[in-house]
């Protein structure tokens, strides 16, 4: 009987829930003294407030299931403990029981408990308190400073970490997947091609494509870093940024771009993990590095005073501890799919294949952003609150994107199991599943997006005049996103099915060439920002069409 891919072994050991949380416990300790050493004992009031409240809500779900809910593995304690590591110390205490009940209310106890929620119930339940109160959240005290337990005017607030970030003065980091369009290589077609040899249970030519793909990504990601370094400033200059943010933006690129080797590595991980069906893995060690990442934002920009380099930094910092993480456990790993020091070495046939899947999707993106960099010019040429305005909203496409592109290297990685295993009728249902799902993501997030517009773009801005540009194109884009699964899914299907090139030319054709067209066109003609907002809708919707056609073209060519 074949070893199922749904159900891994897992070997017993002694250690319990409750005693990993302890463990936790005590790795909190040392973020409680220096919380303690920079503003005081408040911090502890704050935390016992949210363990009470944790700790309160977990037992009352606990009694009201009948003891299905686990209350005495101390989750609930470790929930509370890291809620005020994620907010400032002078938050006033109702919302921090806010957050913690909506943390284990809504996003621990419905699901299960411990080890079943979809959530880190902390992370929501700061999530939560960031959209309902986001000026006590982005209020930050003045450090080394004792707080009273009672907030009152004598306390010096500084302001939230680089105003400029929080209106959108730096371009998005649309503009470096110029660059990094080409380590989707990792994404691509590693992938696809680790899913369908896993599929077939070929552990030779799964090893030599996993240690290809590790030094192809590596070698991708020191010729970024390179490139980039030196480059950014053209590319910022290209995109018409404000002279007065020129300098911090440059700065800022030239930092992030530093951490380019480890984004390739954590991106070749992430791709093989996904191939064999465990996503949970790389999603803990990136949720690890998020924490850290905020931490040293407020350290580096709040305690050290390094403005715009004090984000880049901390942004480098957490993507190389998830990608030493990632790697080391490949190098750990006894399974095919795992690294071997031994191993590592170029195997010609297999770059050949990693390549000839990988490149048309880099340059798919890459010549995608293109396209988007002349959006970003007709964005540029209205005034600073529209630029600012824009830019706000833009952050909510990489939230919405990364849900809806789980689906999608779900969708390729399925399919890619079920080709290389000759189950043709697997593929077809596995598209199916997928697309329903992305589209679903993307309307729900979409619709809340419009709704609750204004609440999300406080956590950027407070101005009124930006908010009420970033509402133009949340309005536009909240009911644009579900259109994008049509064509994004039936792409990942094609590359499941390793087939890039063509949905490459139609990438291309539907929506760079015609977004292109439509700038110089369109937009050029009514000069408004809707006018060039709907370009996006309508290219997905074009490049939709074609790329579903292909993808059932190959489909029907299948071997039955």
């Amino acid at each position: 009987m074949s070893p199922s891919l749904h159900h891994m072994p897992y070997i017993r050991h002694p250690e319990s829930a409750r005693t990993i949380m302890g463990d936790v416990i005590i790795a909190l300790a040392p973020l409680y003294f220096m919380a303690c050493f920079y503003y005081g004992y408040r911090i502890l009031l704050v935390g016992a407030t949210a363990v009470l409240s944790c700790l309160l809500a977990d037992w009352l779900c606990s009694y009201l299931l009948h003891g299905r809910i686990n209350s005495r593995d101390l989750s609930a304690v470790v929930t509370g403990l890291i809620i005020p590591m994620l907010m400032t110390p002078a938050i006033d205490l109702p919302i921090v029981v806010a957050a913690s009940l909506f943390a284990i209310l809504v996003c621990k106890a419905p699901f299960g408990g411990t080890g079943h929620n979809i959530f880190n119930p902390a992370a929501a339940g700061v999530a939560f308190a960031t959209i309902c109160w986001s000026d006590q959240i982005f209020s930050y005290a003045q450090p080394l400073t004792h707080l009273p337990a009672a907030i009152d005017s004598t306390v010096t607030f500084l302001q939230g970490p680089t105003a400029t970030l929080k209106l959108g003065g730096i371009p998005r980091l649309d503009l470096t997947e110029l660059l990094l369009g080409n380590i989707g290589v990792a994404g691509g077609g590693i992938n696809a091609l680790v899913a369908r040899y896993y599929g077939a249970r070929d552990r030779q030519e799964l090893q030599r494509t996993v240690h290809s793909s590790a030094i192809i990504c590596l070698i991708c990601g020191i010729l970024l870093l390179i490139f980039g370094f030196f480059g950014s400033r053209p590319l910022l200059r290209l995109l018409n940024t404000k002279p007065e943010l020129l300098d911090k933006a440059t700065l800022y690129m030239q930092i992030y771009f530093c951490g380019m080797p480890a984004l390739a590595l954590y991106n070749f991980g992430n791709a093989v993990y996904s191939a064999i069906g465990n996503t949970k893995k790389p999603l803990y060690y990136l949720l690890f590095s998020g924490i850290v990442n905020v931490v040293l934002n407020l350290v580096f920009v709040i305690v050290c005073d390094l403005d715009v380099a004090g984000v880049a930094i901390a942004s480098i910092i957490s993507q190389y501890l998830s990608a030493i993480f990632l790697t080391a456990a490949l190098f750990r790993s006894r399974e095919a799919y795992g690294l071997s020091p031994k191993l590592l070495r170029l195997h010609r046939k297999n770059c050949r294949e990693i390549l000839t899947l990988g490149i048309p999707s880099g340059l798919q993106n890459a010549i995608f952003y293109i396209a988007n960099m002349f959006i970003q010019a007709g964005v540029n040429s209205f005034d600073t609150v529209m630029v600012a305005g824009n830019s706000a909203a833009a952050n909510a496409d990489g939230l919405v994107y990364d849900v809806m592109a789980a689906f999608y290297t779900a969708c390729s990685s399925f399919i890619g199991l079920n080709y290389g295993a000759g189950r043709r009728r697997e593929i077809r249902r596995s598209y199916l599943i997928c697309l329903g799902y992305s589209f679903g993501a993307g309307a729900i997030l979409g619709f809340s997006l419009v709704a609750f517009g204004p609440a999300f773009l406080t956590l950027f801005t407070t101005d009124a005049a930006v908010i009420e540009a970033g509402m133009k194109r949340l309005t536009i884009m909240g009911f644009s996103y579900c259109v994008s699964a049509f064509m994004d899914n039936a792409i990942a299907g094609c590359r499941g099915l390793g087939k890039s090139l063509v949905p490459m030319i139609i990438v291309i054709s539907g929506s760079c060439i015609f977004r292109i067209i439509w700038v110089l066109t369109v937009f050029a003609w009514f000069k408004t920002i809707p006018s060039l907002y709907l370009v996006y809708i309508f290219s997905w919707s074009i490049t939709a069409a074609f790329e579903n056609w292909y993808f059932s073209r190959c489909y029907r060519n299948l071997p039955a």
